[in-house]
């Protein structure tokens, strides 16, 4: 069972691959569908599709949380087949708690969640709040049907319409008043944690283009989470470094003897003497220090101003804050 994030696919598939033998079904329950490309090219016929519904919260002690009591897994072969092994598959995944279903059309299932998914997570990531309080307000009950009608058409056009049943099931879900129902990726947004922005909207919106469908709301969505996932990232590479210790560096103004370089991949400072190199016995050049960044001390006026011009300049409230400080 293949169950990681998208982001920690590719380290998985390194991880399992020597335990991969000719008898081996591997079973992934991620979201969206380019993992399945992702392990078919690796993995070829070994790879089954699966669809799991269950909803969960990741708490502060790390605990996986259940909410509620809905759980099934279905699995189908990709080309729609029926084969002894999927028998043997739900025999091993039944009894753990999850009704565990064959689908004779895996793909169109994995459409269809992907279509649900894109629109909960949308309503409620665009507008920062649950079903409930969305259409609760005039012209909120619209939203979760308008952004299901692009995910459902861009589905129909790549071969895999949502059957009926489902579109109304959906529907009813993303318009019913008084719902607390979040999407997951609502619930990380607003914990300030990563989102899979690119394989669940970036994918979708990208397939929509080459269809030739038009996804205005979803393209919404996907820019907002790609502004937030794109601040996180930011944020975590300042935090690679020591802004304290590199002002401290700009405004060293000694003898031109000593330096301070700073790793620009991991952040990390290292003191530079002529008599003494960086690990104090060996002695060597600062040209041969390549892949570090010699911090250059800077007159006092200059290198305040030239902080405080960036400082301004960071679009990151909290680290522009800490660079304030800094200097």
């Amino acid at each position: 069972l293949v169950s990681v994030r998208s982001t920690a696919l590719a380290a998985a598939m390194d991880d399992f691959a020597p335990a991969v033998g000719p008898r081996t079904v591997i079973v992934p329950f991620l979201n969206g569908l380019s993992h399945i490309d992702t392990l078919t090219a690796r993995f070829g016929a070994a790879v089954l599709g699966g669809v799991v519904k269950v909803a969960t919260v990741l708490n502060e002690q790390g605990d996986i949380v259940l909410l509620g009591s809905f759980t099934s897994l279905t699995v189908g072969e990709l080309d729609g087949s029926a084969s002894d092994r999927l028998e043997q598959v739900r025999q091993v995944l039944s009894g753990a708690g999850f009704d565990v279903e064959l689908s004779g059309d895996i793909v169109t299932a994995m459409w269809a969640k992907w279509a649900f998914i894109t629109t909960l997570g949308g309503m409620t990531c665009l507008m920062r709040a649950p079903v409930g309080d969305i259409v609760a307000v005039p012209g909120g009950e619209l939203l979760g049907p308008a952004l299901l009608a692009e995910a459902a058409a861009v589905a129909a056009a790549a071969g895999h319409p949502l059957p009926a049943a489902q579109t109304s099931g959906y529907t009813a879900m993303v318009t019913q008043p008084g719902s607390s129902l979040t999407a997951s990726m609502y619930r990380d947004l607003v914990a300030g944690r990563p989102v899979e922005v690119e394989p669940v909207y970036g994918d979708l919106t990208a397939r929509a283009r080459d269809l030739g469908v038009a996804t205005p709301l979803l393209d919404l969505a996907t820019l907002g989470l790609r502004i937030h996932q794109a601040r996180l990232e930011t944020r975590s590479a300042l935090d690679r470094f020591d802004l304290d210790e590199i002002a401290d560096a700009l405004s060293d103004r000694d003898d031109g003897e000593h330096y301070r370089l700073v790793d620009p991949n991991t952040g990390e400072m290292v003191f530079w003497t002529s008599d003494t190199g960086i690990d104090g016995h060996n002695p060597v050049d600062l040209d041969e220090l390549d892949h570090l960044v010699v911090i250059q001390p800077l007159p006092s006026y200059e290198w305040y101003q030239d902080m405080a011009d960036f400082a301004e300049q960071v679009t990151d409230e909290r680290a522009g804050r800490r660079l304030e400080r800094s200097i």
